[in-house]
């Protein structure tokens, strides 16, 4: 499974309750012609009440890559991926 090399820091997994870190899946920016072509990966880290955020435990994910047009997959250890049907527009924001 991919990612980009992050990791967090030990207060993170220190989160108690419905934010408590349990997991971590890999998000993946795929070409939005050629959904096969990984054009980013970062890991991410899933709370028990199943959000997917960043590293620090609390942000939403961020990956660099400019403004347009991706698959999304999202990627887990034991479960089978999914990913995005059709391309989804992404901002900077």
């Amino acid at each position: 499974m991919g990612g980009g090399g992050e990791s967090t820091t030990a207060p993170v997994p220190a989160i108690n309750g419905k934010d408590a870190i349990v997991d971590r899946v890999v998000v993946d920016l795929r070409d939005d012609a050629v959904p096969t072509t990984i054009l980013a990966s970062q890991s991410a880290p899933v709370q028990s009440d199943g959000d997917v955020v960043a590293t620090d435990g609390v942000s939403p994910v961020a990956i660099n890559k400019p403004p347009g047009s991706y698959h999304i997959s999202v990627l887990h250890r034991n479960h089978l991926g999914v990913m995005t049907l059709a391309p989804v527009a992404l901002s900077s924001t």
